[in-house]
């Protein structure tokens, strides 16, 4: 068991280093929105506190505010300066074009693979998974970016919807892109380009070799895109938006249920009170059906869950909670799953199918939990003016991706009574990863510019 001192000394190594790096990537990448007449306070010092504030789990700009209190922010005669105001932080942020954090994020990806920190686990090549995410409600367009709707008393509002990419494979599962989903345009619109910017990216590296889709990105012109012009695997979920296809495909599949066994079947593992267990059957007949060429495999995945009866006592609550499979009293109800790809049938094991699977929900529960829950994505935007709900969701993803690494992969707890590994929660680790922020120090600053003429913009210290 690391003591304390261990801790602190693999948070500081860890995030010094990976913090220092992504900031010179933000400095050479982003550019300065201000007039040059008012760059009283280095744009360095602007990126270094927003990115601090998001490592640190900061709630809103106030908190990053007295953040910068205690970081190493100059102006550009290189003298410290007390603090940024939120006020200053939030103008800054909502001038930035957000397209500039793209490299930056690439880079970050790029550091992470070649340190072998996006191996695949479990699984013969990476998986990434693609899925739409929104942020929270605006009162203005963003600049274009953001989706008119009305509310049920007739109030117009605006929301921004994004296109993001997680390497589900990955132990961290790290975001590996992120694109606007701009005005009344859609997902399914908006996923080649996507795909293709990602295959550009990441594609001669061997990053990933499977698109991991849900039900909403499926269609036939999508299948034949992955799989013909892009040349990659494909993993669709199969629902209503399908109705053809999922209908052959229950024909297919459901008499298997009643009279075969199961191809893999996964261990009982707890989840949120119940025991849960995953069971798969597959078939190859629905290759080339109503022109669904290369449709290799169709997928059922039966997820039972076991719930306990109500507890009579406290002792019984907890053999409940002790026991590995469910008793003969417990509730057993199942739900099925229906996924198609275009994967030679010996290129993934059943069990692999069922990792696969069990990755893509992941992807919600870890990753766009982590970023709503303990970020605060989905609720109101610390600055709402501009873009700058977008360049904070650029931010936040780049600060996720380094948390949750040290999470995940560095700095596990061991529990040598119940054996096994667990990760730190979330804001036990966001105070440790605080302390290590006021030590990183900024770059050389550039040359001297003149007085600033916009006050707010120039950031003068409060």
């Amino acid at each position: 068991m690391m003591t304390v001192r261990q801790r602190r000394t693999r948070v500081n190594k860890y995030v010094s280093r990976r913090a220092k790096r992504l900031r010179r990537a933000l400095t050479e990448h982003v550019e300065d929105p201000r007039s040059r007449q008012g760059r009283w306070l280095r744009f360095d010092g602007f990126l270094h506190a927003l990115l601090a504030g998001m490592l640190a789990g900061c709630r809103g700009m106030r908190d990053v505010e007295e953040l910068t209190e205690e970081l190493d922010v100059r102006d550009t005669d290189d003298k410290p300066v007390e603090k940024i105001s939120d006020t200053a932080l939030g103008e800054v942020a909502s001038r930035i074009d957000p397209d500039d954090f793209e490299q930056p994020l690439v880079q970050q990806i790029r550091d992470m693979n070649r340190r072998k920190e996006l191996q695949p686990a479990g699984l013969p090549c990476g998986v990434v998974t693609v899925d739409g995410k929104a942020l929270g409600k605006l009162k203005h367009d963003a600049n274009g970016h953001a989706l008119r709707q009305t509310d049920s008393t007739g109030k117009e509002f605006w929301y921004v919807r994004l296109l993001r990419a997680v390497l589900s494979s990955a132990a961290g599962k790290p975001c590996i892109g992120q694109r606007t989903i701009p005005g009344r345009q859609g997902e399914i619109t908006n996923f080649p380009a996507f795909a293709t910017w990602l295959h550009e990216t990441y594609g001669v590296g061997g990053l990933f070799g499977i698109f991991d889709v849900d039900a909403g990105f499926l269609s036939r012109a999508i299948f034949e895109f992955v799989d013909q012009q892009l040349g990659y695997g494909l993993i669709a979920g199969l629902k209503d938006n399908q109705p053809d296809l999922i209908a052959e495909a229950q024909r297919v599949l459901e008499p298997m249920v009643r009279t075969q066994a199961p191809e893999a079947t996964t261990p009982w593992e707890r989840y949120r009170g119940t025991l849960m267990r995953r069971k798969l059957y597959r078939t190859a007949e629905l290759d080339g059906w109503l022109g669904w060429n290369n449709l290799r495999q169709v997928w059922l995945v039966v997820q039972e869950t076991a719930e306990p009866p109500k507890p009579a006592d406290d002792e019984e609550r907890r053999k409940n909670r002790r026991r590995t499979e469910p008793g003969d009293d417990w509730e057993v109800a199942d739900e099925r799953r229906l996924f198609v790809c275009n994967l030679p049938w010996n290129y993934l094991t059943a069990d692999q199918i069922l990792l696969v699977v069990r990755n893509h929900w992941s992807v919600e529960n870890a990753c766009f939990w982590a970023l709503d829950v303990e970020w605060g994505e989905d609720r109101p935007a610390w600055c709402a003016r501009g873009t700058a709900v977008i360049t904070l969701a650029w931010l936040r993803i780049l600060a996720y991706n380094i948390v949750q690494g040290l999470r995940k992969r560095h700095l596990l707890r061991h529990h040598p009574r119940r054996g096994g590994t667990s990760p730190w929660p979330w804001r036990s680790l966001f105070r440790l990863v605080a302390r290590v922020l006021p030590g990183l120090t900024l770059d050389q600053p550039p040359p001297a510019r003149d007085a600033p003429s916009d006050p707010m913009l120039a950031a003068a210290p409060t």
